[in-house]
């Protein structure tokens, strides 16, 4: 039997701390990738970002779906109650009993959830968007909307590129007390560089170009190629539009996608070294204030400086021509 054992350690806490360099760095992941046995030792950790979190449940949820087993050493009594109410132990069928009463979110939290169908997406970012519009005031429709549909559009990656038997897991935080929100997809599939690679246009690029081009706009697994089905059909903004939230607001991203590892930042997207997380992992920490504002000149390059609207009705980018393919979203 193969068991491995991943020690998980505290996180660093901060706008631009990245929650992924320590838990993918040293290969630290590469072995847990069909084991038979992967233990989660939690016992270090005083701290859990919501983006760890995500990680782990999405890798422990891939060794179960290939037979393997998954045990747990705990946190202390405060991060575990925090991973619990997350649903970390309820997603991957552990029997823990929890120590607290469990509370509504209040917009605070959205406590992680599997991505099973087309339609999970909307339910999750709709509640993205109620935890967005409990932070901005004013401002807060124009840059919810962007949100949610950035989020959005990133879960829809997970339904149609990933293929993998484990669904991804999605889930996000509110930190009041440092101004920003933070969310995260995870996945355990064939990664974006594989899944890019299947379409001839990116045939001769290096994994890491490929990574690099699935930020650019109108580009994608299934961009200029035939449509057989539906989820074969893509406007090829997906990640462009987290990507340029992200730096509207002043935050930061990261994606480890197998072993190309992306960092994005206000001044744009570079590659870090030495990271592999089996799957793809997405997270986004996005300041927020009564101030936060948009502009159409930071999402479209044909832009004015006024703040940008997107309409969910109609599902189309305004500053396209609507009767467009490539105008439509999905």
């Amino acid at each position: 039997m193969k068991h491995i054992v991943v020690k998980v350690h505290t996180d660093c806490f901060g706008l631009r701390a990245s929650p992924l360099n320590e838990l993918c760095c040293n290969g630290n992941l590469l072995d847990a990738e069909g084991c038979d046995c992967l233990t989660l030792d939690w016992s270090r950790v005083g701290f859990a970002s919501i983006t760890k979190m995500v990680a782990l449940t999405q890798l422990g949820a891939a060794v179960q779906a290939h037979g393997g087993r998954v045990r747990v050493i705990p946190p202390s009594r405060s991060v575990d109650s925090y991973v619990s109410r997350m649903n970390f132990y309820r997603l991957l069928g552990l029997d823990m009993r929890e120590s607290f009463r469990r509370h509504d979110p209040a917009d605070r939290f959205i406590p992680a959830r599997k991505i099973e169908t087309a339609d999970d997406p909307g339910w999750i970012a709709t509640s993205v968007r109620e935890m967005i519009m409990h932070c901005v005031e004013a401002p807060g429709n124009q840059v919810a909307g962007f949100v949610d549909i950035s989020f959005s559009e990133i879960m829809d990656n997970v339904i149609n590129h990933s293929l993998s038997p484990a669904k991804g897991v999605a889930a996000g935080q509110y930190y009041p007390n440092m101004g920003f929100v933070e969310l995260c997809v995870a996945d355990s599939g064939q990664g974006i560089a594989t899944s890019m690679g299947t379409n001839p246009l990116y045939a001769n690029q290096s994994p890491l170009e490929r990574v690099l081009s699935a930020l650019e706009e109108r580009q994608g697994q299934y961009v200029g190629r035939p449509a057989f089905r539906d989820s074969e059909t893509s406007g090829g903004m997906g990640l462009t539009l987290a990507m340029r939230t992200t730096t509207a607001l002043g935050g930061q991203m990261w994606i480890v996608s197998r072993k190309e590892a992306i960092e994005v930042t206000e001044v744009g997207a570079s590659a870090v070294r030495g990271l592999y997380y089996p799957g793809t992992v997405v997270s986004l920490r996005l300041p927020v204030s009564h101030s936060s504002t948009i502009l159409e000149s930071q999402i479209f390059p044909e832009g004015n400086d006024v703040p940008v609207s997107w309409s969910a009705a109609e599902g189309v980018y305004p500053l396209w021509d609507e009767g467009a393919d490539d105008g439509i979203l999905w």
